[in-house]
């Protein structure tokens, strides 16, 4: 069995953790056209975790035609503050969930043993070294990576789970996708895979529970 996880926002802060950092920097019209902006650029945005531009590339986008009141250098800095920050409680969930025996659940197939998780995330070429710098700990405990950069294609381009469930050689009914993004779940149950909309650990740890697995905090 598998466990597919995205990293941004479900076991580290990302997108949104920066444009916080903004708020709270810079003010809530900071915030508010910060967003907007990345909501014009999307396509572009689309195209940085693609691998298709570089940051620096995304960046002379973003800022074209637009005075905002922090530079380059500066969304850069608050991306790197941002990325250190941790999600409260998954990592130590995820900890357990490779150490702990599954149960059966009646409607999905899924085999007998240990599940191996992989990291499977939308993310910028540049700073995958940085990320793990940071969150060794992360890198330790999961079998392997899928980045969206190295793949030229991000979670909601066509057929993106249908090609990864190729390339670990499983069905999709042994699979679970763990994903903050409702429109990224979606395109992986379109593929037939089981997923879960994550809004923070004690939910995560409820619904695998009710899946069959008794990943509960022993007891000293």
């Amino acid at each position: 069995m598998i466990i597919l996880s995205d990293l941004s926002e479900v076991l580290i802060s990302g997108l949104n953790g920066t444009t916080k950092l903004i708020y709270q920097a810079y003010g809530k019209e900071a915030f508010i056209k910060c967003w907007q902006r990345i909501k014009e650029t999307e396509e572009d945005f689309n195209n940085l975790m693609r691998g298709k531009m570089t940051e620096k590339d995304y960046y002379e986008v973003f800022f074209a035609n637009n005075d905002f009141p922090f530079t380059e250098k500066e969304m850069r800095k608050f991306f790197s503050e941002s990325f250190q920050l941790s999600i409260p409680g998954t990592l130590d969930f995820y900890r357990r969930i490779v150490s702990c025996p599954k149960r059966i659940h009646d409607g999905i197939k899924f085999q007998k043993g240990m599940p191996d998780i992989y990291i499977v995330s939308d993310h910028i070429a540049e700073r995958i070294d940085e990320i793990k710098g940071y969150h060794p700990e992360i890198f330790d405990i999961v079998k392997g990576e899928f980045w969206s950069c190295e793949l030229g294609r991000i979670k909601r381009d066509p057929h993106f789970f249908e090609d990864l469930l190729k390339e670990l050689n499983v069905d999709a009914r042994e699979v679970i996708f763990i994903d903050d993004s409702f429109g990224n779940i979606l395109a992986a149950r379109r593929a037939g895979i089981y997923g879960i909309h994550f809004m923070n650990a004690d939910q995560l740890n409820l619904e695998l529970f009710q899946l069959g697995f008794d990943v509960r905090p022993k007891n000293p």
